[in-house]
């Protein structure tokens, strides 16, 4: 991909973004049930166009990042296929409470 393709994928890209936030705006304005319906999908929409799309394209073209996207990207759901029973917390690391 050369740098003028870059650009006009950047500009769409924004774009959707910047209308997918406002759909999750206007979805945080319906009732409870429409929000457990539609929100969830969305935001996994977003955060795969976020992350897969928008970030490994402004690696590529820094310059083109747009101001304070990196401050708006959501933070993907960690995913293991550990379970809890396979995890162990190293001795000596607890909490107290005060």
């Amino acid at each position: 991909m050369n740098r003028k393709e870059a650009i006009r994928l950047s500009d769409q890209l924004i774009i959707a973004n910047e209308a997918m936030m406002k759909a999750r705006t206007a979805i945080a304005e319906l009732g409870k049930e429409e929000q457990l319906e539609f929100d969830g999908p969305l935001f996994e929409l977003l955060v795969e166009l976020q992350w897969q799309v928008m970030v490994p394209l402004y690696e590529k073209f820094p310059d083109l990042l747009p101001s304070g996207l990196l401050d708006e990207l959501p933070v993907p759901a960690p995913t293991s296929d550990a379970a809890w029973s396979d995890v162990k917390l190293p001795r000596g690391h607890h909490s107290s409470a005060r």
